[in-house]
């Protein structure tokens, strides 16, 4: 059951990049680098001090950034930094997967 259960979601999380690009506003722009310390400025001075956890600048074909912030919550924001989406727990499919497929939805809290 284990192995079936991380074989489909694997193959499942093989299209993230090209789900995200359909339904996350501006994730399939042309990539600029010369943009990421504006995103990043633009992200924190978003959220109160303390709020940003992690940001990960992603490249590639996807002209997003994932920011996870305090309390399990987490938020999509542009290339240049303005907030796009922003979600909690496992409220998208692709978290609710990658916990499936990574650590069997160990991280789900019970509410």
């Amino acid at each position: 059951m284990i192995l079936l259960s991380i074989s489909i979601t694997g193959v499942i999380l093989i299209w993230k990049k090209e789900y995200l690009w359909l339904s996350v506003d501006g994730a399939r722009q042309t990539v600029d680098p010369k943009l990421l310390p504006e995103a990043i400025d633009n992200i924190e001075s978003s959220y109160a001090s303390g709020e940003v956890a992690f940001i990960q600048l992603y490249s590639e074909d996807l002209s997003i950034h994932k920011v996870s912030l305090s309390e399990r919550r987490y938020a999509w924001h542009n290339q240049r930094g303005d907030k796009v989406q922003v979600w909690s727990g496992n409220q998208r499919w692709e978290d609710f997967f990658l916990d499936l497929h990574h650590r069997f939805l160990m991280a789900i809290q019970l509410a």
